[in-house]
């Protein structure tokens, strides 16, 4: 529960403020407990449970004003959450090795995740907490320690995991407003209800660890589903299940397929010019272990690289790093190695035909 906490916020915009606080009284906070500061020089602790950092006030911009949060708030018992207007990828991963919990875009999370990413940075807390108080006991103390790191580290696959949502989610609501702008309504009804399905789904595979590959088949369906419908069924798609798998016996984190997939539409095959694109995901074994695989016939990574950089400049992928810190993470909780992603890209007569993941 999270009614008697305390947040503390560094905003120098009374509009974000005031937005901010109204999610977090909607998620149950006490506005007596809801505490508010413009700049680093009127930032003081009260031992607040949660410290909400906007990255670029008045006097300070940037990881600067994130070091200066650090130094005044305690390495335990509080969980620093930096937000900021931009989606900048070096800036995040400074913000993270400084020690905060999480790192949100203005604008892009919803009153339910806000929510959601306050449990998990709270929950994560505390296990630290219990981490450090831990620390040189006995033998038998040790092995507990141990425990609660894997502990940890389940925890923060399921906040990598919760991470991946928004840009799918963006795309599709941006292609109910162009079916919305057409006065198109059969259709966006028809969307709008399939985008209904696939956020049910998302925040139902969220709550797991594993999910059956028949929940993952039906979750990918509806969301090539809506890519079709975004990209005017330019390409098509298939399930190509080897004989003799079980479907209801097989089990995959969540949302570890999507992001190649999305990387596969719209970067392989939205940039297809005078032909029909095609997605196969086949499941086979091979060697006593079960392999996804996504193969398109879009334009290469090459070019994808080379039409996205026009675009975004040296824009780096989000969710492939998460997805790479997902993998790492899978090996260590399950202590294996067979946790792993190869991407190949697929040549005809000396010229790209697609990729293979």
């Amino acid at each position: 529960e999270i009614e008697g906490l305390s947040v503390l916020i560094l905003e120098d915009s009374e509009g974000d403020f005031l937005i901010l606080k109204q999610m977090l009284i909607e998620n149950g906070f006490n506005t007596k407990h809801i505490r508010w500061v413009r700049s680093i020089a009127e930032l003081s602790y009260n031992q607040e449970a949660f410290v909400l950092c906007d990255l670029n006030v008045e006097d300070s911009q940037g990881i600067t004003t994130l070091q200066g949060v650090m130094r005044l708030v305690p390495k335990l018992g509080t969980s620093v959450i930096a937000f900021t207007g931009e989606d900048d990828e070096g800036i995040a991963q400074e913000a993270i090795h400084l020690g905060v919990q999480d790192y949100l875009i203005k604008g892009s999370f919803s009153k339910a995740f806000l929510r959601k990413t306050l449990l998990f940075a709270h929950e994560r807390t505390k296990l630290l907490q219990d981490l450090y108080h831990q620390e040189g006991k006995t033998k038998a103390a040790e092995h507990n320690l141990k425990e609660e790191a894997m502990r940890g580290k389940r925890f923060q696959l399921q906040l990598l995991s919760s991470q991946l949502n928004p840009h799918f989610i963006f795309n599709a609501m941006s292609s109910i407003q162009h079916s919305v702008l057409l006065n198109n309504v059969e259709d966006t009804l028809a969307f709008i209800s399939k985008f209904s399905s696939l956020m049910r789904q998302v925040l139902e595979n969220s709550r797991k660890e594993l999910i059956t590959w028949s929940d993952e088949e039906l979750f990918l369906t509806t969301y090539l589903d809506i890519e079709r419908f975004r990209f005017e069924n330019s390409f098509d798609y298939r399930f190509d299940i080897e004989e003799g798998l079980d479907a209801e016996s097989l089990h995959i984190p969540p949302m570890m397929i999507q992001p190649y997939l999305e990387n596969t539409v719209v970067h392989g095959l939205g940039n297809l010019k005078g032909r029909q694109g095609e997605v196969v995901i086949s499941l086979r074994h091979e060697n006593g272990h079960v392999v996804v695989t996504i193969m398109d016939n879009g334009v290469g990574r090459g070019k994808a690289i080379a039409l996205r950089s026009l675009r975004v400049g040296s824009h780096v992928s989000r969710a492939m790093h998460i997805n790479e810190q997902r993998v790492s993470l899978l090996n260590a909780v399950y202590q294996t190695d067979l946790f792993k992603v190869e991407v190949t890209d697929l040549m005809q007569d000396g010229k790209p035909s697609g990729t293979r993941v």
